[in-house]
């Protein structure tokens, strides 16, 4: 008998318009999300929300940016089916490979209902750093479902990337790739922080990811050096 898997790859999911209701909505579901985990007064959060939303359709539509991460995932997940149904021929399993988004249409929470009669749900975070406000509220979703389906099998949530050197290797040769090739001195940005202490000197009560950030951190940058040696010597 044919075995059904929803592979689901979560990521933050941005709004790929410069419509305001489009980008307010984006905004307003990250402030609930965060608001699960840190005390941020709703009227806050619905004045932000707001305030970001005409924001960005003013600046969207007067430079004509689009995000395309939403569209990068999709792209992902394609080609993660293409491979999983090239690596498994002939095989009794069924994998069915979707995008979804924490903040932007399909939401996770939908794509978690739509596949619920499926023999297993594998949740993939698409952010290499876990989180409270990312794979941790997957683990989340995860746990509420299991119990509100009294203690069925839960979605298998995939995360920990911070710590895979493969995507390291991944990360770096991309880089390398675009490099000019001249030497100096070199800036690049390539995550956003995260919460490490409040105004009064507290580290926040919930998991904010910043020790995976140093490690990740850290681990690269060793094998950045690695890489640079290697291509000097060449």
């Amino acid at each position: 008998m044919m075995k059904k898997v929803a592979v689901i790859l979560a990521a933050h999911g941005e709004a790929e318009t410069d419509s305001f209701p489009e980008n307010f909505s984006m905004i307003r579901h990250t402030f609930a999300h965060a608001g699960e985990v840190m005390n941020i007064p709703f009227p806050l959060q619905l004045a932000a929300s707001v305030f970001g939303g005409l924001k960005n359709l003013v600046e969207f539509r007067s430079s004509g940016y689009r995000s395309p991460q939403k569209h990068i995932t999709r792209m992902q997940a394609e080609r993660l089916g293409d491979e999983l149904r090239r690596q498994s021929p002939g095989d009794d399993t069924l994998y069915e490979v979707s995008a979804a988004y924490h903040a932007a249409p399909p939401f996770v929470e939908d794509l978690l209902d739509e596949t619920s009669g499926y023999d297993m749900q594998l949740l993939v975070t698409m952010s290499p750093v876990d989180s409270d406000l990312t794979a941790g509220r997957l683990q989340h979703l995860a746990d509420r479902r299991s119990i509100a389906e009294n203690n069925a099998r839960p979605p298998v949530v995939i995360s920990g990337f911070w710590d895979d050197p493969m995507l390291y290797r991944v990360y770096l040769n991309h880089l390398f790739s675009h490099a000019s090739g001249e030497e100096g001195p070199a800036l690049l940005l390539t995550f956003h922080g995260t919460l490490v202490k409040d105004r009064k000197g507290n580290e926040p009560g919930f998991r904010t990811g910043y020790p995976e950030i140093l490690r990740m951190g850290s681990a690269s940058g060793k094998q950045s050096e690695m890489t640079r040696a290697a291509l000097t010597n060449m």
